[in-house]
C-alpha cells in the first residue's frame, strides 16, 4: 500500500486517516507509556495523528507534551480555556478530530500489538458499518473474548447479553477505547456523550451510534488495548475509594445506561430487571466468597472495593423499581442463577471444570479480514 491519501472527503475529514484522540486531565505521568505503545498499531506517521485535548491540567502535562512533540511530529495539542468537565472533554476531542476514523483513548491505558490497518480498510470499504469492536485485556481477563469474529446485529447482541443467563454482563458493547469509530457517523447522527451519566455514558454512546448507523458492528477477538487501573483514573474513585463512594454514579448510572440499551433492543422491563437482579445477586455472592477467602487465608476481614458489597443496595434498588411497576418476579430463581454464575466462575478459576469458550455463532455473520496491499 502506497500510504493513505491526505485529501479531504465530503465530510471535511481527512480520508483514510486515523485520529487517536486522548482527552486528559492531569494525566502527564502516563503519556509516555501510552505514546510508546502506539507503535504497536503498525502505522506510519503520515497515516494518523495524535490529538491530546487537555482539560486545564494542573500537573506537568503541557511540559510533557512539548517534549513529546519533538519525537512525534503528528502530535497535536489543544488546551481548553477552562475545565469543561470530563465528559464534555470527550465531546471536544470528537469536534477537533481530523481523521475519517477515530479512537478515543484513555490516557491511563496502552495499545497492544494490533494490525489496525486492515480494520481501517474494512471500514473504508463498508460504509454501513460504523465501528469495529476489538478485544481488551484487564489483568488476566480478556473482554468480550468471543470465539467468532464478524458482523453482529446490535439488537440481537444486546438481547443475548441481557436475557441469556449464560451470557449476562454489565459491559454490553465494550468500553470506549476498544472501538474504532467512523467519525462522520458520529457527527452526521449527532451522537454525543451525556455528562449526566459520567461513568457509563460510553456504552450508551456506542449503542446509539451503531443503531443510528444501520444497526451492525464488526467484532474482532484480536486484542487492541490494555485497561489499567491506577489512582489517577476516574473509576478508582467511583469503584474503590470508600471516602468518595457515590451510589448514584456507580449503580444508578449502571441502571440508566443499561436501561437505555435495553430500550434500543426493545427488551421488556421485566426481562431487563431479571437480568440486572441476577447480576447484582452474583456480585453479592462474589463478595461473600472473597470475604470468606480473606478470613481463611489472611485472617482479615473487610474489603477495600465498593463494587461487590454495594451490589446488595443495587439489588434492593431494582426490587423497588419492580414493585413500583407492579412486576412479580421469581426471586428464588434469580438468586439461584446468581449463585450458579459465581459457582461456575469459582470452579473454572480453580480448574475443577473446564473453561467453556464464549461463542455467539448463532448470531454472527463470520467475516475474515485480509490486509490489501494494493
Amino acid at each position: 500500500m502506497e500510504g493513505y491519501q491526505t485529501v479531504l472527503g465530503e465530510s471535511g475529514l481527512v480520508k483514510d486517516f486515523l485520529t487517536i484522540a486522548v482527552p486528559t486531565y492531569n494525566g502527564g505521568e502516563n503519556l509516555h507509556d501510552l505514546f510508546d505503545s502506539i507503535v504497536n498499531l503498525g502505522l506510519r506517521t503520515e497515516e494518523y495523528e495524535i490529538l491530546v485535548v487537555d482539560n486545564c491540567s494542573t500537573d506537568a502535562t503541557e511540559t510533557v507534551i512539548k517534549n513529546l512533540q519533538r519525537i512525534y511530529p503528528n502530535l497535536r495539542y489543544y488546551l481548553n480555556t477552562h475545565n469543561i468537565g470530563r465528559i464534555e472533554n470527550w465531546n471536544k476531542a470528537i469536534e477537533l478530530s481530523k481523521g475519517e476514523f477515530l479512537i478515543l483513548m484513555n490516557v491511563n491505558d496502552i495499545f497492544l500489538t494490533f494490525d489496525i490497518r486492515k480494520y481501517l480498510q474494512y471500514l473504508s470499504r463498508n460504509e454501513q458499518i460504523s465501528m469495529v469492536l476489538a478485544d481488551m485485556e484487564f489483568k488476566e481477563d480478556v473482554y468480550p473474548n468471543w470465539k467468532e469474529c464478524g458482523v453482529f446485529d446490535l439488537n440481537d447482541y444486546l438481547k443475548k447479553t441481557f436475557l441469556d443467563v449464560n451470557y449476562l454482563e454489565f459491559h454490553s458493547v465494550g468500553v470506549l477505547h476498544q472501538h474504532i469509530f467512523r467519525t462522520a457517523s458520529i457527527v452526521k447522527n449527532n451522537i454525543w456523550f451525556d455528562p449526566k451519566l459520567p461513568r457509563t455514558t460510553d456504552r450508551v454512546f456506542v449503542a446509539q451510534l451503531v443503531k443510528a448507523s444501520g444497526g451492525s458492528f464488526y467484532y474482532t477477538n484480536n486484542r487492541m488495548v490494555s485497561w489499567r487501573l491506577n489512582s489517577g483514573r476516574y473509576h478508582y474513585n467511583v469503584h474503590i475509594n470508600q471516602n468518595t463512594f457515590n451510589f448514584e454514579q456507580l449503580w444508578v448510572n449502571e441502571y440508566e445506561a443499561n436501561r437505555e440499551l435495553a430500550e434500543i433492543a426493545q427488551i421488556p422491563l421485566k426481562g431487563f430487571l431479571i437480568s440486572q437482579l441476577t447480576l447484582a445477586s452474583s456480585y453479592t455472592y462474589k463478595d461473600r466468597l472473597a470475604t470468606m477467602r480473606d478470613r481463611i487465608v489472611s485472617k482479615k476481614s473487610g474489603r477495600s472495593g465498593m463494587e461487590f458489597p454495594t451490589a446488595c443496595i443495587y439489588y434492593q434498588y431494582l426490587l423497588t423499581i419492580a414493585r413500583l411497576n407492579g412486576l412479580r418476579l421469581n426471586y428464588y430463581l434469580i438468586k439461584l442463577n446468581g449463585f450458579l454464575i459465581v459457582l461456575k466462575e469459582f470452579l473454572r478459576h480453580h480448574k475443577v471444570i473446564g473453561h467453556k469458550e464464549r461463542s455467539l455463532k448463532d448470531m454472527v455473520v463470520p467475516t475474515e479480514l485480509e490486509l490489501h496491499t494494493t
